[in-house]
């Protein structure tokens, strides 16, 4: 901006009036408000005996006056001048001064009572008057700034005595954003001025510079109160190396600050002293070498019925991959090619529990195996093929043959499948989608389930169905589980605090005709026998048992019970379970599972059996069209069961029929991942013969 004005007679440049009043404002508002806070931090106490220790983090403001000192000489002000081009006064200025006001936000972090970090940002005004020249017509000349910048100021707070005197130190990073200056010039002849604004020009907008100071905190409130204000002036010195403005001129600032800033934070309690109690008189000696305070129990046997269950696992012929990754997600199970050449289907039954808390966790380990079961498979039937169709979830037919490749670079290179035999396809979309139903909020779930590579294959040696099926599930893996505790046909002996007081203990059995066993010696708390390898060697009946063992403190002692054993005839109970998975809102039967429930499921089941039929789904869509698909589900299964039992004649057969929908506390595994949610879409079927 340029102006060109004239007026009559001198006036005040506002330097020595105007901000002066203004910073003594600011800091009696400070002042003022001190008080108020120190009675508003004296009401927010905890409690009357509590006391608080300094804040570890501190919020306030700071307002302060900067006497800044001129130096140098500037004479080139600014691009535009009076007659269209550069305006340069007649003749250089040299040296000047001004008070100006600062402001800033402020955060300070104490690591203990000495050391810290302060970090002030705000407003930094760095305007003064030159001193007063005389130009070339003998007129008496005048230049003032109202140069202003934004700062950020992190400085280094160090207490040397550990109290409220500190000193700190630090660089400063300022930004200008107000650079006008005003020259006046007296008329010759008349009692007038010449006065012209504008901008300085050649401003360097960011400086680098550096300043130093003290202060000395002063605490506003009760030592009781957990809100703790504070109030620091302080004083700090700002020397002119990097306070330059310009590179045009030898102009430098050297600045003073004094001002005062308001703090609070939220005080550590001190811990109040432990209260002073009287010693108890000493007890009375305890005997050397007493018994320790153990005690002594045996449980016997308590098997008299296992149920064992026979589980068809289905394998969902479908690979998942995360958002935005070519690569097999590391929650599959991903084997070397030397461990692959060691690894076979039947090697995972074993990892899997049934009926426990864990069952859903280990069946996914099973699921999880799904590239190491099929590569499997194609090694042991070398003439099978399959196709890899892999959908990226509307990024492209490319990105989703992308994905399909990565699956069959993992079966040829880990575990050798010729490549030939393994074809490879891609699309936007799957062929099936989770989408109807599916509520605004479920976009994300949908989009996971879309993002997959499918396995299909028409030799039925590697997935359900005949020989002209292209698609459907992996063949099932079945397994055996026992439900049978591991100490439940065992003589449990427990010994409390055997850990902390013994050395080691036995056990001594004697069976009703005299025979004696002992079994140890033993070390922890617990410790069990097989019943039957008792009862192999002694008779049934009562036993007297007898517990005999030495204290840390070597002191040897034993205890005594009995104990009856007698054999048990154990009753076995065999369920099946069979499960079938579905897509997504689809409420009939598939048809790969129609015929195995047909043709192999109803066949075994027995006359009178109890078949129980729960339904599931996801959690993707509205909750009640969940709960009646699920029932719907698991109503169609019953009816082709029920039929194919008429058919085949057997008589006497119960069922139990629930549709569960998505209850969480009911699904059989967590709804986290996209194959979790897939094996959720299930109906699982359990025949219990009776």
């Amino acid at each position: 901006m340029r102006t060109h004005k004239y007026i009559s007679r001198k006036t005040s440049t506002g330097f020595s009036t105007v901000y002066p009043g203004k910073l003594i404002v600011l800091l009696l508002i400070l002042i003022l408000l001190s008080p108020a806070a120190a009675l508003y931090a004296q009401d927010a106490q905890d409690e009357p005996q509590q006391e608080y220790a300094m804040p570890k983090w501190l919020f306030g403001v700071a307002g302060a006056a900067n006497f800044n000192f001129y130096e140098g000489t500037s004479r080139y002000l600014s691009e535009d001048g009076y007659n269209n081009g550069p305006f340069v006064a007649p003749a250089a200025f040299h040296d000047g001064f001004g008070i100006k006001p600062y402001g800033a936000l402020l955060i300070e972090y104490r690591f203990n009572d000495k050391w810290g970090l302060n970090f002030n940002f705000g407003y930094d005004g760095r305007g003064g008057l030159w001193d007063e020249i005389m130009a070339p017509c003998d007129c008496p000349s005048e230049l003032e700034t109202n140069l202003s910048y934004f700062v950020f100021e992190p400085s280094l707070r160090f207490a040397p005595f550990g109290g409220g005197f500190h000193l700190f130190a630090g660089p400063r990073l300022s930004y200008n954003f107000e650079k006008d200056f005003t020259y006046t010039r007296d008329l010759q002849h008349t009692d007038g001025q010449w006065t012209h604004e504008g901008e300085f020009g050649n401003l360097n907008e960011m400086l680098i510079s550096a300043q130093i100071g003290a202060g000395y905190d002063i605490v506003l409130s009760k030592a009781t109160s957990r809100t703790k204000f504070v109030m620091t002036p302080f004083v700090s010195f700002h020397p002119y190396f990097g306070n330059v403005p310009r590179d045009v001129d030898t102009w430098s600032i050297t600045t003073v600050r004094a001002g005062l800033a308001l703090k609070l934070g939220r005080g550590v309690p001190i811990p109040l002293p432990e209260p002073v109690v009287e010693p108890e008189p000493e007890p009375e000696p305890e005997p050397e070498l007493a018994e320790p305070p153990v005690s002594f129990g045996v449980r016997p046997p308590v098997l008299t019925q296992r149920t064992i269950t026979n589980e068809i696992f289905p394998l969902r012929n479908y690979i998942f991959f995360d958002e935005g990754a070519t690569t097999i997600p590391g929650r599959y199970s991903l084997l070397s090619a030397t461990e692959a050449q060691g690894f076979r289907e039947e090697d995972l039954k074993n990892r899997v529990l049934i009926d426990s808390p864990q069952r859903g966790r280990s069946q996914m380990y099973i699921y999880y195996n799904i590239l190491n079961i099929l590569g499997d498979r194609m090694r042991t039937y070398p003439h099978t093929n399959i196709v890899l169709a892999g959908s990226s979830a509307g990024q492209g037919a490319d990105a989703g043959k992308q994905l399909a490749e990565a699956v069959k670079a993992y079966l040829v290179n880990n575990f050798g499948i010729e490549s030939q035999r393994i074809a490879t396809s891609g699309s936007d979309r799957p062929p099936i989608r989770s989408f109807r139903h599916a509520q605004q909020t479920d976009t994300a779930l949908r989009l996971d389930s879309d993002r997959r590579v499918e396995i299909l294959s028409a030799d039925h040696e590697l997935l359900m169905g005949g020989a002209n099926v292209r698609s459907g599930n992996l063949k099932p893996v079945m397994f055996s589980r026992s439900d049978e505790g591991e100490l439940d046909s065992h003589l449990v002996f427990n010994l409390s605090n055997a850990e902390r007081h013994m050395e080691n203990w036995n056990v001594e059995l004697t069976d009703p005709t005299g025979l004696t066993m002992t079994f140890g010696p033993y070390t922890t708390s617990q410790a069990s026998v097989p019943g039957a390898d008792i009862l192999e060697k002694g008779a049934p009946g009562t036993y007297q048992v007898v517990m005999t063992g030495t204290s840390r403190e070597g002191l040897e002692f034993s205890r005594e019970t009995t104990v009856e054993l007698t054999p048990v005839d154990v009753t076995e109970t065999h369920v099946i379970r069979f499960s079938m998975l579905y897509e997504f809102d689809r409420s009939e039967t598939p048809a790969a599972y129609k015929d195995y429930l047909v043709e192999t499921v109803a066949q075994l089941v027995p006359e009178n059996a109890r078949i129980v039929i729960h339904g599931h789904t996801d959690i993707i869509g509205d909750e009640e069209h969940n709960r009646a698909l699920s029932l719907q589900r698991a109503r169609d299964a019953k009816n082709l069961i029920e039929s194919a039992l008429k058919a085949y004649g057997t008589n006497g057969v119960e069922f139990e029929v629930y549709g569960l929908g998505e209850m969480k506390e009911r699904a059989p595994f967590p709804n986290r991942f996209p194959e979790e949610r897939f094996y959720n879409r299930t109906v699982i079927i359990d025949i219990i013969p009776r």
